[in-house]
C-alpha cells in the first residue's frame, strides 16, 4: 500500500488554487495523490520498529503560502535525529517555534536539512537558538540564484563532523547534493 503524509490542513482543490499556473507535473501527481490516498494508515505504516517520526505544520488558511504550509518532519533513527522541514520559508518557522513541542525536538537534532533547498529565504537564525546539530544538508542543484549561497551562514551554528566523501574522511559543517553528490548514512 502506498501512503501520502501531508498537510491535511487544506485539501487538493485550495491547493490548486494557491499554485499560480502552469502547475508541473510533480504538483498534478500530488494533487492526485490528495484525492485518491484516502484510507487511513496504521501507526505501525507511519512508524516502522526503531524509527520515530513526529511531524508538525501550518494551518491553512493561516498561511497562504504553499512553501510555509511544508511539513516539518523529525525523524530518529539508529540514534540520530535529522531535521527534515522541506520549503518552510522564515514566517513559517517562527510560527512553528511558537510550539513548545517543536523547540524540543529541534533541541535533539543531529542533522539538519535546510529549508528550501537552502536558499536565503528558507533561513531562520532564530531555529538555531534550540537546534545546535552537528552537520547541515543543502539539498540543491546548480547555483542559479545568489540566494543560494548560505552554506557559510548555516555552517556557523554546527559543530561539525568527519564525513566520507569519496572514500576519505574529511571535517565538515555542510554537506550539499550540488558538491557532494547522494547523501547517505549507514545508522
Amino acid at each position: 500500500m502506498e501512503t501520502l503524509t501531508r498537510n491535511a490542513s487544506l485539501t487538493s482543490p485550495q491547493l490548486r488554487s494557491l499554485k499560480l499556473p502552469p502547475i508541473s507535473n510533480a504538483m498534478e501527481a500530488l494533487l492526485e495523490m490528495i484525492d485518491t490516498y484516502t484510507s487511513a494508515v496504521s501507526e505501525e505504516k507511519l512508524q516502522p520498529p526503531g524509527i520515530q517520526v513526529e511531524m508538525f505544520h501550518n494551518n491553512y488558511p493561516v498561511y497562504t503560502e504553499t512553501n510555509n504550509l511544508s511539513l516539518l518532519i523529525f525523524l530518529t533513527i539508529g540514534g540520530k535525529t535529522f531535521a527534515l522541514p522541506g520549503d518552510l520559508e522564515r514566517s513559517g518557522w517562527l510560527s512553528l517555534l511558537q510550539n513548545s513541542r517543536v523547540c524540543q525536538r529541534l533541541q535533539d537534532v543531529d542533522v539538519f536539512v535546510a529549508s528550501h533547498h537552502g536558499r536565503e529565504n528558507g533561513y531562520c537564525q532564530d531555529v538555531f537558538n534550540y537546534c545546535s546539530p552537528s552537520l547541515i544538508v543543502m539539498s540543491d542543484g546548480p547555483v542559479k540564484y545568489s540566494t543560494q549561497e548560505m552554506a557559510s551562514m548555516y555552517g556557523q551554528h554546527v559543530s561539525g563532523e568527519y564525513f566520507n566523501v569519496n572514500g576519505s574522511y574529511e571535517f565538515r559543517k555542510v554537506v550539499t547534493t550540488r558538491k557532494d553528490g547522494h547523501i547517505w548514512w549507514t545508522l
